[in-house]
Order: structure tokens, then sequence, then C-alpha cells
């Protein structure tokens, strides 16, 4: 998700930083940037480490994520 990547990059965090700092690991982190495939739960805790919480909050819910 190329979001993810931007802000990331923005805040000047590496792959493994983000992940270290969200609690998951940097093959979720770089799986997230390439694909955008997460769980929800995953997004957001990328999306808190990134001090980006409105987009969190306005991401629509998906059953079984």
């Amino acid at each position: 998700m190329k979001e993810i990547k931007d802000l990331r990059k923005k805040k000047g965090l590496t792959q493994e930083r983000l992940a270290a700092l969200s609690g998951v690991t940097t093959v979720t982190v770089n799986r997230a940037e390439k694909s955008g495939k997460m769980r929800q739960s995953t997004y957001i805790k990328l999306l808190t480490i990134l001090n980006n919480m409105e987009d969190a909050i306005s991401m629509p819910v998906h059953s079984g994520l």
C-alpha cells in the first residue's frame, strides 16, 4: 500500500524500525507496502506509529480480517 510506504519514508523510518515499533514483523510491513494486503489490526498498528489515525478510523471493516 503506497500510503504506508510514503508515510514511513516521510517519517524517516526503515521497514525494520516500523515493524519493531508497531509490533509486527518486517515481512508484514513489506507485504503491506507491496500488496496492500493486511489485517485491519495491522493497518491500525502501522498507522498508529505513523501518526495517521484519521485514516485508520475511516478504513472500512471487512469481515474475516
